[in-house]
């Protein structure tokens, strides 16, 4: 291993990083891991994960936080030799009460939440991974993004994604299955009010969300399924929340 990266003093960081800093610096020593991507833009009022990429990877540049590149979730907060607080702090237990370190990595691939759905693998500190909110129940007139719609999330290559507010989807249901889309899978979406003919949408219709292909037609709205033995939904107007661009497919 090379000498340590100097490291820089908190003093000289901007208001956001620092705000970071310390929220990351407060979650290892009280919970023995860091944050979520989501949970650091929920506490510091970012709205997109790519920003708060950047500010992790600055605080890396400066040599106050360093990331595991095999471990993407592994975020450790170093002292101004560039050494391993809570390793440091670690040691120096066992030092005190003669006990041997015995090196058993602590699983935190996985977080427990409070909500229904639950959150598969929060592993996305990696440069080019975003954590995908999973959406769950969407009502009208409330946003997407809202915090009692996210149940979850799921890490996803960042040069993968459309745009960066995509989300994730739980498909309920066998509408879709004609296009290989099987209840239980989890559909990638792409944040947008507008689609072409016949794709492949989420929208929104009596305050629930659905996925269909799109056709507007003569004073009308048809959202047809990819099912043989089901009709298609008409409506007069729907609100498209986004478009399916990929398909997450857990347990194979």
């Amino acid at each position: 291993m090379g000498r340590p990266k100097k490291v820089y003093s908190i003093d000289n960081l901007t208001e956001k990083q620092k705000e970071i800093y310390e929220y990351i610096k407060d979650c290892v020593q009280k919970r023995n891991y860091p944050p979520s991507v989501r949970d650091i833009c929920a506490k510091v009022g970012l709205k997109s994960t790519s920003s708060v990429f950047t500010y992790l990877n600055d605080l890396e540049k400066l040599g106050l936080i360093r990331k595991d590149p095999a471990h993407p979730r592994a975020i450790e907060i170093l002292n101004r030799e560039g050494l391993s607080l809570e390793r440091k702090q670690n040691e120096e237990q066992n030092n005190d009460s003669g006990t041997v370190d015995s090196s058993i990595e602590k699983d935190s691939s996985t977080e427990k939440t409070t909500s229904d759905e639950e959150t598969v693998s929060t592993e996305a500190y990696g440069e080019e991974m975003a954590a995908l909110p999973i959406v769950g129940t969407v009502a009208a007139g409330t946003p997407i993004f809202a915090e009692e719609n996210i149940t979850g999330n799921i890490p996803f290559p960042v040069n993968l994604l459309p745009n960066q507010e995509s989300f994730i989807l739980k498909v309920k249901g066998d509408s879709m299955i004609n296009i290989g889309i099987f209840h239980g899978d989890y559909l990638i979406v792409a944040k947008q009010n507008t689609c072409a003919q016949g794709e492949v949408v989420v929208a929104l219709v009596d305050d629930s969300a659905t996925v269909k292909r799109f056709y507007k037609e003569n004073g009308h709205i048809r959202l047809q399924p990819e099912n043989d033995a089901m009709d298609p939904i008409i409506v007069e107007d729907c609100t498209i929340l986004g478009k399916a661009v990929g398909l997450i497919r857990l347990g194979l």
